[in-house]
């Protein structure tokens, strides 16, 4: 399914420059995008509003980006967003990669 044309999209990143990085890289192709710097206040945000996409970084404070994904999953009024989990970690590659697929079914 094509992307919306003016995109709501929610940032989960911790690191307050990747997550400016991410807006201005984004709301210059047109996205309207909410950064937040964890998963619980991802929640919190979901609440309240719907998104077109969440971005999650792996990494997060508190609960990780994997478990936000199953999360997500859980509830009904989320379940359908789709959801792009990033990460800069090369430790334990695969071993995470399949956790987070596991996660986002």
């Amino acid at each position: 399914m094509p992307m919306k044309q003016n995109p709501n999209i929610v940032v989960i990143e911790d690191s307050q420059v990747q997550a400016l990085r991410l807006k201005h890289l984004l709301e210059e192709q047109g996205s309207h995008v909410k950064c937040v710097e964890s998963a619980e206040a991802a929640f919190d945000f979901l609440n309240d509003h719907r998104a077109d996409l969440v971005l999650v970084d792996y990494h997060l404070p508190g609960m990780k980006g994997d478990e936000f994904c199953r999360q997500i999953r859980m509830n009904v009024a989320t379940r359908d967003i789709p959801v792009l989990m990033m990460t800069e970690d090369a430790g334990d590659g695969i071993a995470n990669f399949l956790g987070c697929v596991s996660a986002g079914r």
